[in-house]
């Protein structure tokens, strides 16, 4: 929202009254409410791949999967191990009750490369049962099996179960379940802070998981709650290699916030990178980015889509994150992390949320065209 004027006073006003979580005269403003339509969905991939990129450093057979493997040989694996997967059905597990389903009802096999399927395009064309089978196998409560385990395990401390739950690890490591601070260092250590500061974000939360199923849910961003700011971070750690540390206090007291960084993700990126590079060249956002004008914001983005189903299903809360990588526009000196989130949209992520960062990096590319430019 721009800032509040004697202008636009009175749709300022109407709007506090009418939706005042999101009202511009308000400090929650600048947060999130957290509630149940928020669940980042597909978007939530990204960190259940960068999870299973953690798996797979200990897990050979994991790691294949991940590289890619002909569809033959995955299903051959699965039956091996007696998970009821199977690359040509829209559900997973073909015959369970409690079941994951794929966009419209599409096998997985249209999508592989060159007879092959992995992580790359499991992200590029989000393809909800191989993340939600995928997530099984990395996690070590369910001890290997296609059945049973112990899925129900709870934490009796933040962290306690980052070395069973990879997927949920990577998610602690990129800033969930922590209320970030925004104020770069500067205020003194021992501020009291309270829920409701403009400098403290709203933490992003996964909800406990007590069964399998629940379990497949998270791995495909459900059964969450995340802000805009904390999605946008998890693309940006992609990008750079390293969870960031954002900041809005730029000075206090003439004295300058010190930008930096967290330690490096420490798992392979390559396989990531490539599947949110897809999804703005082939998948589920290259719709949105087709146009001539945005050719040479589509060579520099990377990104991924999202949409969580609220209520009956009618309507859903839909997303769009990625970054933007450094000179994509003329004077982008850095790399640039975006997040487009919309509540109870009538369409999906590549439909709305994806249009909508076109048309904003589109107008930041005109902006900053220099004069006489064509």
């Amino acid at each position: 929202m721009p800032a509040v004027t004697p202008d636009n006073w009175r749709e300022a006003r109407d709007f506090d009254r009418v939706d005042p979580a999101a009202s511009p005269l308000r400090l929650p403003a600048l947060q999130h409410d957290g509630g149940a339509e928020r669940a980042p969905g597909s978007t939530f991939k990204i960190v259940s791949a960068l999870g299973l990129e953690l798996a797979a450093q200990s897990d050979r057979q994991l790691d294949a999967l991940l590289d890619g493997l002909p569809l033959a040989a995955i299903n051959a694996a699965a039956h091996e191990r007696g998970f009821a997967f199977r690359t040509e059905a829209p559900t997973y597990p073909v015959d369970g009750r409690a079941r994951i389903t794929n966009f419209r009802d599409q096998g997985l096999d249209r999508r592989a490369r060159d007879g092959r399927l992995g992580l790359a395009q499991a992200l590029t064309y989000s393809l909800n049962t191989w993340f939600a089978w995928t997530g099984e196998l990395s996690d070590r409560s369910l001890l290997g099996r296609p059945d049973g385990g112990v899925p129900d395990l709870q934490p009796l401390e933040p962290g306690a179960l980052d070395p069973v739950r990879p997927i949920v690890a990577m998610a602690r490591r990129l800033g969930f379940g922590q209320a970030l601070r925004l104020d770069g260092g500067l205020l003194p250590a021992d501020f009291a802070w309270s829920a409701w500061d403009a400098l403290q974000a709203t933490p992003a939360a996964i909800d406990p998981i007590h069964t399998r199923h629940e379990l497949r849910q998270m791995a495909i961003g459900l059964r969450m709650q995340a802000t805009p700011l904390q999605m946008a971070l998890v693309a940006g750690a992609v990008g750079q290699g390293r969870p960031i540390v954002p900041h809005l206090l730029a000075e206090l007291d003439g004295k300058p916030a010190a930008p930096s960084n967290g330690p490096a993700l420490g798992v392979r990126l390559d396989r990531v990178r490539a599947g949110m590079k897809g999804v703005v060249d082939v998948g589920t956002a290259a719709g949105a980015f087709r146009a001539p004008a945005l050719a040479g914001i589509r060579r520099g983005l990377s990104g991924k889509t999202g949409t969580a189903p609220v209520g009956d299903g009618a309507l859903a809360t839909v997303w769009f994150t990625g970054w933007l990588e450094p000179h994509s526009v003329a004077g982008q000196e850095h790399r640039l992390a975006v997040a487009v989130f919309a509540s109870r949209s009538e369409a999906t992520g590549g439909g709305h949320a994806a249009p909508v960062a076109a048309a904003v990096l589109g107008a930041l590319a005109d902006r900053m065209q220099p004069k006489g430019a064509k």
